[in-house]
């Protein structure tokens, strides 16, 4: 439905709003989050992925291409479907052909025409390497016969045995009969009892690629013996993964006595550097600054309880978050604490930190580098089962043929 001019100058307030949110460094994905009307990119932070100059929409993509550089934004503009902010993400070049080629040839390989051609050449090629027989006068035969039928209604019983033991085709000492193909057919209808003359033929133009591809599948091992190979290797790598996640990955997570143990053992292994520690806070109106400034001085610096005192009429006054940051971790606070470079978009005037920086050399808790310390544990776990394995079987090395392998030579 298309709106009315006052909820059109309505929606334009409110766009208009959100820009000036943005211009003072509030974060686009949550303000898209929060106010959006588009299903497919809400929750995704308005991201819709990329687009290209045909897209559906002429005047977004005019809008959108008038961005130059990433983190650039359009004020509020206007399409067929409503008001937008364009927020520019990425870019990417037309592709050169080299990059395209993959994508080319997935279209190429899709395209019905030239998949019909590529199986015929490859049905061709398998009935010769296959040296698979096909008996031509039974097949006319048999078309003859189903020409013949005065109905068009075929029934189970109206089959004599000597049509039914027609030969049609022959692999090796693998025999295929019309009886074959008639309970071929049937398996793939839904109607066993009956069926219709004209679904017989297509049917039995196809019949050989059936053949051929039921042949490949029970004998694939022999006709191809890497299969097998490929087959062991794919069932011994899913028995380590489940060996491995049993005794070492999930171990390591759930095993919570054996991880404090660990940590306890090796406390000092991450230690802090030069840290600050406290709040880091954002606010996005006078108003809320003014409040913040107020209840820290008061002693109130939980950040629930400052994000919840301040947001009561919304949800885009201020945004508050503890906990320890060294050098390099953040941007934000390289700035305000540590004296490095200005992010862009920073306002200087409502976004501060509380809080004070600590020094070097106390070592990182469990919870604060929890992470790591698993990673670790994994590590020394999968070395305990090694051993172990190591201690249970006794190993033989080639050292003869080892030589041989040419990669592993200096």
């Amino acid at each position: 439905n298309h709106p009315t001019e006052e909820e059109d100058l309505m929606y334009k307030h409110q766009l208009d709003s959100l820009y000036e949110l943005l211009s003072k460094g509030e974060d686009f994905a949550k303000l898209a989050r929060d106010h959006s009307d588009d299903r497919n990119s809400i929750r995704n932070g308005g991201e819709m992925g990329y687009i290209n100059k045909s897209f559906n929409v002429p005047e977004f993509v005019e809008y959108a291409y008038s961005l130059k550089e990433d983190g650039d934004f359009t004020k509020p503009v206007k399409t067929i479907f409503g008001w937008h902010i364009i927020k520019r993400t990425g870019y990417r070049p037309v592709p050169t052909f080299e990059e395209s080629l993959a994508d080319l040839t997935e279209k190429v390989r899709k395209d019905p025409l030239r998949s019909n051609h590529s199986k015929e050449r490859y049905y061709a090629r398998k009935k010769e390497e296959l040296n698979m027989l096909t008996y031509q006068e039974n097949i006319d035969a048999f078309k003859k016969y189903i020409n013949d039928l005065y109905t068009d209604t075929i029934f189970n019983e109206v089959f004599p045995d000597e049509i039914l033991a027609l030969k049609l085709y022959q692999i090796e000492d693998e025999i295929y009969t019309v009886r074959d193909f008639y309970n071929n057919v049937q398996m793939l209808n839904e109607t066993k009892s009956k069926l219709r003359k004209s679904i017989f033929f297509p049917h039995l133009d196809k019949f050989d690629e059936i053949i051929i591809t039921e042949y490949m599948n029970k004998n694939l091992e022999t006709i191809q013996p890497e299969f097998t190979q490929i087959v062991r290797e794919y069932h011994d790598g899913m028995l380590l993964f489940s060996i491995m996640e049993k005794k070492v990955w999930n171990k390591a997570v759930e095993d919570t006595v054996g991880l404090e143990n660990y940590y306890h053992a090796n406390r000092d292994k991450y230690i802090w550097d030069d840290h600050f520690e406290g709040l880091w806070i954002r606010c996005y109106n006078q108003a809320a600054l003014d409040s913040c400034k107020k209840l820290l001085e008061q002693g109130v610096n939980d950040p629930d309880v400052l994000e919840a005192r301040i947001n009561i009429n919304s949800k885009s006054n201020i945004r508050v978050s503890a906990g320890k940051w060294e050098k390099g971790t953040n941007k934000r606070i390289d700035y305000l604490v540590f004296g490095g470079e200005k992010p862009e978009r920073f306002n200087d005037d409502f976004e501060f930190t509380e809080g004070k920086i600590q020094p070097a050399g106390a070592p990182k808790s469990l919870e604060e580098a929890r992470g790591i310390y698993i990673s670790d544990y994994q590590q020394e776990l999968e070395e305990q089962w090694v051993n172990e394995l190591r201690s249970q079987a006794k190993i033989k090395i080639n050292k003869k043929l080892l030589k041989q392998i040419h990669s592993l030579k200096k």
